[in-house]
C-alpha cells in the first residue's frame, strides 16, 4: 500500500477504536507490510502515541537498535515477540506527521526489497541510520532559502571534487558537522553564500564570527550567484544525483550522510522541482578593510546579530579563486 499522512491517520484511527479491548500488549498494530520483515501501524496502549513498527525476525539481533528521542521522533526500545522483535518509532509531535510519514514510506521500500534478510537488515538499518540523523537537527523538509545554500555548497563541493578528488573534498565540507565555515582546507576556508535577487545583490552573514580577518587560516567568501532556470537549470536532486554517480560505494555513504545532516535525504527528492542555474561565482578575501562587523565590539547581552553585506562595496576584495 502507497504509505501517506492520510493512509497512517486512518489506520491509527481504526486502531484506536480497539484499545478499550486491549489485554497486555504494549502496542496494537495493523499491518501494512507482510513477510519476514514487516511493517506495521501502531498505536501504544498507555498513551495512544501513534508510530509505527518494524517487525524482524528474533534471529536477528535487536541489541543493534538505538533507543534515541529525537526531534518529534522517539526510536523506543524493541519489544520481544514471541518469534519476532518489534522495532517502534512514535511519532511524538503531530506537527511532523507529514515528514513521519515520509519517514515511513520510506522504510517500507526498504522492507519491501527481493534479498536476502541480512542483505535486507543492512539496507533497512542504513537508511534508518540516515533518518536519525536527519531527525536530529529538524523534522520537516529544507526551505527555499536552505536549498538555494545547499546548491551554493554542492557547486563548491564540485570544484573541489574537480581539484583534490572525491574523499577530500567531502573531507574539507564541514558545513553538515556543524562547524562554523562551509569548507576547511589546508591553508584557507570559504563560506559559502548564495543569492539570487539581482535587483539586490547582497548576502547575509548569519554569525559574524564566520567573517573576521584570520592571518593563520584565511577566510574566503565564495558569493554564487543563482537565477531560476526552468528551461536549462537543475533540481536540487539532480544536482545531488549528479555528484553522486563519480562515487564508489563508500564515498556515496559519506555523501549520503552529509546530505542528512544538512536535511536531504533522497526519499524526499520529489519536494524539490524547483530548477537553478549558477550563473557565476565570486570569491572574497577577508583583509583589512573589509567591511565587517567585529565579534569583539558586540556588546554582551546580544546573543543574536545577522548582517547583509552589499556586493558592489565589495569589488576591492575580488581574487581569483582560492581553487
Amino acid at each position: 500500500m502507497s504509505i501517506t499522512p492520510e493512509t497512517l491517520e486512518e489506520a491509527w484511527s481504526q486502531i484506536r477504536s480497539k484499545i478499550s479491548h486491549a489485554e497486555g500488549s504494549p502496542v496494537l498494530e495493523q499491518a501494512l507490510i507482510q513477510g519476514e520483515v514487516g511493517l506495521s501501524a501502531v498505536i501504544r496502549v498507555r498513551d495512544s502515541l501513534p508510530g509505527i513498527v518494524i517487525r524482524v525476525p528474533s534471529r536477528w539481533s535487536f541489541t543493534r537498535w538505538q533507543v534515541q528521542r529525537l526531534t518529534g521522533v522517539h526510536f523506543e526500545p524493541a519489544i520481544q515477540e514471541h518469534a519476532d522483535i518489534l522495532l517502534p518509532v512514535m511519532l511524538a509531535d503531530a506537527d511532523a506527521a507529514w515528514i513521519f510519514a515520509n519517514f515511513a514510506a520510506d522504510i517500507s521500500s526498504s522492507v519491501s526489497d527481493e534479498c536476502p534478510l541480512e542483505e535486507k537488515m543492512r539496507r533497512l538499518m542504513n537508511q534508518i541510520g540516515l533518518w536519525r540523523r536527519f531527525f536530529q537537527h529538524r523534522n520537516d523538509g529544507l526551505s527555499e532559502e536552505e536549498v538555494r545554500g545547499l546548491i551554493g555548497e554542492l557547486d563548491i563541493l564540485r570544484c573541489l571534487i574537480r581539484d583534490f578528488g572525491v574523499d577530500a573534498a567531502m573531507e574539507s565540507w564541514r558545513g553538515p558537522r556543524g562547524e562554523l565555515h562551509d569548507f576547511h582546507l589546508s591553508s584557507f576556508r570559504i563560506e559559502v553564500k548564495t543569492w539570487i535577487n539581482e535587483s539586490l545583490p547582497r548576502i547575509f552573514i548569519s554569525d559574524p564570527s564566520q567573517i573576521v580577518i584570520d592571518p593563520v587560516w584565511p577566510v574566503w567568501i565564495s558569493a554564487v550567484q543563482l537565477s531560476t532556470d526552468n528551461t536549462s537549470g537543475s533540481t536540487l536532486p539532480a544536482q545531488v544525483a549528479l555528484l553522486a554517480a563519480g562515487m564508489n560505494a563508500d564515498q556515496k555513504i559519506t555523501f549520503e550522510t552529509l546530505l542528512a545532516d544538512v536535511g536531504y535525504l533522497a526519499s524526499h527528492a520529489g519536494i524539490y522541482t524547483r530548477r537553478y542555474s549558477v550563473r557565476e561565482t565570486v570569491f572574497y578575501r577577508i583583509v583589512d578593510g573589509f567591511p565587517l562587523i567585529d565579534p569583539a565590539t558586540i556588546p554582551g547581552g546580544i546573543t543574536c546579530l545577522k548582517y547583509a553585506l552589499e556586493l558592489s562595496a565589495l569589488a576591492l576584495f575580488v581574487l581569483p579563486s582560492p581553487i
